[in-house]
């Protein structure tokens, strides 16, 4: 099997020594933009500078595991809006 050393869910697997578990939450929102507006102004660490496109016709954003400075998600969380249903 091909391994890919450098991918964060290869990073993670290997933090895990081989068990998996959870990578990343995906929580659907109708409106990318404005759940990026609410989540920044309340202090969250997101990692992208704002919304961008996902794949199948999705916008999306990701907050940070160290999401927020007095609570910690612990997790990777993708805010997802799908513009298809939109």
């Amino acid at each position: 099997m091909l391994k890919c050393t450098n991918s964060p869910v290869q990073k993670q697997i290997d933090r895990n020594n081989g068990r998996g578990g959870l990578a990343h939450v995906g929580l659907r929102v109708e409106n990318a933009q404005a759940a990026f507006n609410f989540l920044k102004a309340e202090g969250f660490h997101i990692i992208d500078p704002a919304p961008r496109s996902g794949s199948r016709d999705t916008t999306v954003f990701f907050i940070h595991p160290k999401s927020h400075d007095d609570t910690s998600f612990g997790v990777l969380y993708e805010v997802v809006e799908d513009t298809k249903n939109a």
